[in-house]
């Protein structure tokens, strides 16, 4: 409120400056009609003199004297009319001064009130977008809270069914345990009562062979058997563990009862007859057997329960690892739209800077300050650019596609390398970063360049500042993930060919790391193998080889990396050389559809697709349909000079960007037990380009010289121009 108040005040200063300017320009038209109407009246005396002038030639013929006195009173007129038209012309300009002075500030006073209203509106949005953006980071917030307490929750909830599936099976185990205890105590009570009963009719025998008279067993024993039957239930249900040794104490006094009783029969003493009635026992076995067959089926009964409990649990568990699945895929979805909200909030921090910055230049003009010059940004296309070496993935600015770059700061050409700086993960070596604004396109491109692109270290994250060129002034630092090209990574099946498109069958797949194989197989048929996915995170060696002399052994590398290789890729296998051979491979990706392979030699020989054959020269695979291969094999001649290149047939995109790559395989390894070299398309900002020329080839001393980043736009290779590289 106090800064308006202050604008208020300066603008009523400079509105009292502008009506004394007025007023002043009022008294310059006053003054200059009092100049007018002098002249008027000079105007009039002079009509008046030019009459008397005429008056006193007509009296006199000569008046010289009144000639004199005429022309000087002339002359005074005539400078005084000067006079007069100059100030007349004075106050002209500067009234029409003071009118642009005017008009010019009350445009400016007009353009700032517009700009300051129109920035006050800016920032309100940007103030309302702030704090709409807060309460929605708080809600998210909230929700990242919530769906915390939820699984924390579900994870108690997880714990008590577990406890409750402990005490169920402990349950069991009593219940089980319970169940052997009771088959032994029966069968235990089986065979007592079964001894019981021999001693029972052995001493029945003999007290009815030593007595006279007939004794009533059945009434004497009928209490007892009736006390000892309710006890035996009464144990039965109550499976305790004490009940087998309060069986055995019992019936040990049992017998020792009855053998009193017989002892006391036998001497005739005090003997009451008694009858046992045997139904009575059977009757109650039967009762034991059919309560034990009760005892098996409530057994089976919570056996069944136990095992529905089983499987409510794992449908519990299924149902509780889906929730957390979901759960975390929603926190996963939620963290993705908090950092979306971050950086939207950055922004919002970035530009209410700007506009502070603005602002306080506008109050520095307001101020009558000219000094102050406020640096202005634009904003230039950003592109991370995937290269032959790596690729990039999980940038935390994975949506920004442009950046600010100051005005007063200008590049000086097209092809600007900026400044890079970065760090990365343990044990990385060979990677750089390379920034450079095309200013032709207004675009920079960053790039990650690998030197060597099976260490598995080189992969991971990297934290990259760019500068400015020539500068300690950072655009920008990013957090990016560089991952490695998905042609480097294990595919899921290998196609096996030769050089001339073949299918090589029963061809022998060895894949190894550090010097130990983890996997050997043969190619089928259709000269095809289903690889590994099982193998760790890692670079491994892949050994080919067909078997036949004919051919050479190779060894090609492939990084193990999550979600990452081809489902299926060709792996083609060259053709012996002679030491004076040389075959030249081409392949390339969707777009240019049609490459064509170009051999020249120094004494006019060219073979293409349209010439197959020259002398000791021959394109021996034309692919016309499909990325490759094209291949040419020559027989090197010692007075002779060969040049090869790639022609981009189909005009349907950059050979640049084309993904192509040359192999040349010799009679001579490379390095490091590889057969060949495999020379990658290099990229330049050339989109017209038709030829990339690759190498030149001395016949006599059989060195190949490869060209760096040469391209021609000719559609047509003129022998000057192939002269330039017969020579390189």
């Amino acid at each position: 409120m106090a800064v308006n108040e202050l604008h208020i005040s300066r603008i009523n200063v400079i509105n009292v400056q502008h009506d004394e300017e007025r007023r002043e320009i009022q008294q310059l038209n006053d003054t200059f009609a009092m100049y007018l109407k002098r002249v008027q009246n000079l105007e009039e005396a002079n009509k008046q003199l030019s009459v008397q002038i005429l008056a006193l030639r007509n009296r006199w013929v000569d008046p010289r004297s009144q000639r004199h006195e005429s022309e000087a009173a002339l002359a005074i007129c005539r400078r005084d009319l000067d006079t007069v038209a100059r100030g007349m012309q004075s106050a002209q300009v500067q009234a029409i001064r003071a009118n642009l002075d005017k008009a010019s500030i009350i445009n400016q006073i007009s353009f700032i009130k517009r700009l300051m209203d129109a920035h006050q509106q800016i920032a309100l949005v940007a103030q309302q977008d702030l704090d709409r953006t807060k309460i929605e980071l708080e809600s998210y917030s909230g929700e990242v809270g919530n769906k915390k307490a939820e699984i924390e929750q579900s994870k108690i909830e997880m714990g008590e069914q577990l406890k409750i599936l402990k005490a169920l099976n402990k349950r069991y185990d009593d219940e089980l345990m319970a169940r052997v205890v009771l088959e032994s105590e029966l069968q235990t009570l089986r065979e007592e009562l079964l001894f019981l009963m021999a001693v029972f009719e052995e001493e029945k025998s003999s007290m009815l062979s030593h007595s006279s008279f007939q004794i009533d067993i059945n009434q004497f024993y009928q209490n007892e058997i009736k006390l000892s039957i309710a006890k035996i239930k009464n144990d039965f249900a109550i499976l305790s563990e004490a009940r087998y040794k309060q069986w055995e104490d019992y019936y040990k006094l049992k017998i020792n009862y009855v053998s009193q009783q017989f002892a006391d029969a036998h001497t005739g003493e005090n003997l009451v007859g008694a009858k046992i009635d045997i139904k009575t026992l059977a009757t109650d076995s039967e009762k034991y057997k059919l309560e034990l067959a009760e005892a098996h089926k409530e057994n089976g009964r919570l056996s069944m329960l136990l095992q529905q409990l089983e499987d409510a649990y794992e449908d519990m568990k299924f149902e509780h690892n889906s929730k957390l699945t979901a759960l975390d895929q929603m926190f996963a979805s939620l963290l993705a739209e908090y950092n979306e909200l971050q950086a939207a909030i950055s922004n919002i921090h970035e530009n209410n800077v700007s506009l502070q910055f603005e602002i306080s230049a506008y109050r520095c003009i307001l101020e009558g300050v000219y000094t102050v010059e406020a640096t202005k940004t634009r904003d230039i296309a950003f592109m991370w650019k995937n290269t032959l070496t790596a690729a990039f993935s999980a940038m935390d600015t994975k949506s920004l596609t442009v950046l600010r770059w100051a005005e007063n700061i200008k590049a000086p050409m097209n092809g600007t390398l900026l400044t890079v700086k970065f760090n990365g993960p343990k044990g990385y070596s060979g990677v750089s970063f390379s920034a450079t604004y095309y200013t032709s396109r207004d675009r920079i491109v960053v790039e990650a360049n690998i030197a060597d692109r099976f260490n598995f270290s080189n992969y991971g994250e990297y934290q990259v500042t760019i500068y400015y060129a020539n500068s300690t002034t950072i655009i920008g630092t990013w957090s990016i993930h560089v991952e490695p090209a998905s042609d480097i990574c294990m595919p899921k099946e290998l196609i096996i060919r030769n050089s001339i498109n073949q299918l090589l069958p029963n061809t022998t797949i060895q894949i190894s790391a550090s010097g130990k194989v983890v996997f050997t197989g043969k190619t089928n048929e259709n000269g095809a193998i289903s690889l590994p996915r099982n193998l760790p995170q890692n670079c491994y060696d892949i050994e080919v080889n067909t078997n036949m002399a004919q051919y050479k052994a190779t060894i090609i590398q492939r990084i193990m990396y999550p979600n990452k290789g081809a489902d299926s890729i060709t792996v083609f296998i060259y053709r012996q050389m002679q030491p004076d051979e040389v075959e030249f491979l081409l392949m390339w990706g969707e777009k240019p559809k049609d490459l064509d392979s170009h051999l020249y030699v120094s004494d006019g020989r060219h073979v293409y697709f349209q010439v197959q054959s020259e002398k000791n020269v021959s394109l021996d695979c034309d692919c016309r349909d499909g990325s490759g291969p094209e291949t040419i094999k020559v027989k090197l001649e010692p007075n002779m000079k060969y040049v090869y290149a790639v022609h981009r047939f189909s005009k349907d995109g950059e050979l640049a960007r084309s993904n192509a790559n040359v192999t040349i395989s010799t009679n001579e390894n490379v390095g490091a037990g590889f057969p060949y070299q495999t020379i990658d398309v290099p990229y330049v900002d050339q989109p017209d380009a038709n030829f990339w020329v690759v190498c030149q080839i001395d016949g006599r001393t059989k060195k190949v010289t490869l060209f760096d980043r040469k391209f021609e736009n000719q559609d047509d290779f003129t022998q000057s121009m192939l002269e330039r590289y017969y020579s390189p």
